[in-house]
């Protein structure tokens, strides 16, 4: 539907399940992530409303992540797509990648309050030893965010991921 509605816009749109093949604690929830250009935030949360999409929150503040979209089975959660963003398509739909999907999880504690502690390192390593990341790629994006030097003192302490190889 946004697809068709914003042909132009850059967005990225996913399901929190795909963090799923990653995770120890499997959650029974999830929600639906449409990240668009800032100026088009309130424009695509009532075109979805307008066309009778429930459950749909325009950027929530940590109270209202708590109160009612961890109780929800199918909430939509709109937000800014941080500019230069690494983004990819899937059967024509834009998406994340797995470098900003990791970042992300690192960087918005408050939206992915689910994701954190033993499960975010479980979930990096777990996606190291699966998938090829790209370092450069994923630091880049972090850096993007101001969080670079972060990530890498968290990938370090924490994580199997050997220094050697995102530092080349």
């Amino acid at each position: 539907m946004i697809e068709k509605g914003f042909k132009e816009l850059k967005k990225a749109v996913f399901s929190t399940r795909i963090i799923n093949e990653f995770m120890l604690h499997q959650p029974v929830r999830f929600f639906t992530l449409v990240e668009v250009e800032k100026d088009a935030l309130e424009s695509v949360f009532y075109y979805l409303k307008d066309n009778g999409i429930r459950n749909v929150y325009l950027q929530p503040e940590e109270k209202e992540l708590q109160r009612y979209v961890s109780e929800l089975d199918k909430a939509i959660i709109i937000q800014s797509l941080v500019s230069k963003a690494p983004l990819q398509k899937v059967k024509k739909i834009c998406t994340t990648t797995l470098e900003k999907l990791l970042v992300d999880l690192y960087c918005d504690k408050k939206l992915y309050y689910a994701y954190q502690g033993n499960e975010l390192v479980f979930i990096f390593n777990n996606a190291y030893r699966r998938y090829s990341i790209d370092f450069t790629k994923l630091f880049s994006y972090a850096q993007r965010r101001n969080r670079g030097t972060d990530l890498m003192e968290f990938l370090t302490d924490n994580t199997d991921i050997p220094k050697t190889i995102w530092n080349d």
